[in-house]
């Protein structure tokens, strides 16, 4: 007996699904969309794994290198600077936030700003120059420090400011 054979073309690729008997080819083709939710999930692989390996290489917040008490406070409008507005830039205000933050959108970071008091028409700008400066950089619509961006925050603003009378 011969081997029926059908072909199936799709935005998936080509598969060709194969029975020594009508009903064979028939069960076969039954557990195709089986098969195509596997490679469905197969595609996907690569973007959780990556999305896997930034949430590893992220330390948790309790893990970060120096303290904001003092400096940034989380209420239920959002996270807010404590600092006087004129100890620090709109750059270093954004690097503070984000640092706090770990990202956070370009709303998320206004917003934040405008709880401060300072309503800063520059402050898209400022991240603009920050991205330049390889101080930050864009994942999807969320900003993130670089490694060069942490060791801002940690070896001059936060140090700079706690030794400007903030605990």
């Amino acid at each position: 007996m011969g081997l029926y054979r059908l072909r199936v073309k799709g935005e998936f690729g080509e598969f060709e699904v194969e029975g020594e008997t009508p009903e064979e080819l028939l069960n076969n083709l039954k557990r195709l969309p089986e098969v195509l939710k596997i490679l469905e999930n197969l595609r996907e692989l690569p973007d959780s794994l990556r999305k896997a390996e930034e949430a590893l290489s992220k330390p948790p917040l309790s893990e970060k290198k120096v303290s904001l008490t003092g400096i940034v406070e989380t209420t239920s409008e959002g996270t807010v600077l404590t600092v006087d507005k004129d100890q620090i830039s709109d750059k270093e205000a954004l690097g503070v936030l984000l640092y706090s933050l770990t990202s956070a959108t370009s709303s998320e970071l206004y917003k934040s700003l405008n709880l401060w008091g300072k309503l800063s028409p520059g402050a898209p700008s400022r991240l603009s120059e920050m991205k330049r400066e390889g101080l930050v950089f864009k994942d999807g619509d969320q900003y993130k420090l670089t490694i060069a961006g942490i060791r801002m925050v940690e070896d001059n603003i936060v140090p700079r400011l706690k030794s400007s009378g903030r605990k």
